[in-house]
């Protein structure tokens, strides 16, 4: 049995675009105040296009990991598949995405997306469903227990070319395809950890049906303040961290430095959530 602890982040379009103090709290909100996850799932680092690229890599995770080393001494690295242009939803040429940093010490075995030929995510053209981030999956190995983590970033809940239930449609059919294949690939009989935002509430269809294969939410051990956006000025709870029973949630907590309104090192709209776990292979 070992100890990690895992975050999910979503960093609301950050990108080389973004200012060096921004960038900068970023990073030290990694060490400061998640504690220096061992693995961090983020969404919303974009990228913009250079010239007739083919995929566009978020270069901003370059930047993170050198502040990272440089003035905190500790080793991450990045993973990502990166997207085509304007193929994953979110502002022009902004490119955002799926993406994990992790520990050096956490080696990295298989990286694939889930879902990436389905209209659920990539569109359909009618504007019923429009195009959106695709869920990253990840088998880490720490020591001699690997262990899985689904990286998901859900059809917003509001959008400029849907209606609220179109989008809500959308993200229905995103959450159902990958408890699909979480079902298909046996991947309950492994450590899993589905995490990310999720744009919508637990008791929605949205995240029941991920919940109903078994997996268990990181907030039901919160006892107050369990928010994560202000979505009209009200809290709500849209990121989460979800795990199957070979996990065990030793402490989780949010840490509310971007939905107050009185923090000086706000670099999101999204506050993080962070679980310290013990994860075992049998």
């Amino acid at each position: 049995m070992i100890e990690l602890r895992i975050a999910t982040i979503n960093a609301a379009n950050l990108g080389e675009w973004s200012d060096a103090q921004r960038i900068q709290k970023f990073a030290r909100s990694i060490v400061e105040d998640l504690k220096a996850p061992s693995v961090i799932a983020v969404q919303e680092l974009g990228g913009l296009q250079k010239e007739n690229e083919l995929t566009i890599r978020a270069t901003v995770a370059d930047d993170i990991c050198k502040i990272l080393l440089e003035e905190f001494q500790q080793v991450y690295h990045y993973a990502e598949i990166a997207p085509k242009p304007e193929s994953s939803g979110g502002a022009e040429n902004i490119n955002i995405r799926c993406g994990f940093f992790y520990r050096a010490e956490i080696k990295l075995q298989q990286l694939a997306q889930i879902g990436q030929d389905s209209e659920a995510f990539l569109g359909d053209g009618s504007g019923e469903f429009a195009a959106s981030r695709i869920p990253l999956w990840a088998i880490f190995q720490y020591d001699d227990v690997s262990f899985q983590v689904i990286n998901c970033h859900l059809k917003s809940m509001s959008t400029k070319d849907q209606t609220k239930k179109q989008a809500k449609k959308q993200r229905n059919r995103q959450s159902q395809l990958i408890a699909d294949y979480i079902q298909e690939n046996n991947l309950l009989d492994f450590p899993l950890f589905v995490v990310g935002d999720m744009n919508d509430t637990f008791a929605s269809k949205t995240l029941q049906s991920l919940a109903l294969q078994g997996l268990k939410s990181s907030h039901l051990s919160l006892q107050y303040q369990i928010y994560t956006y202000k979505y009209h000025k009200k809290p709500i709870l849209l990121d989460y961290i979800l795990y199957n029973d070979y996990i065990k949630n030793l402490e989780s907590t949010i840490v509310h430095i971007n939905t107050d309104q009185n923090s000086d090192r706000a670099y999101s709209d999204h506050d993080p959530l962070v679980m310290l776990c013990q994860i075992c292979s049998e």
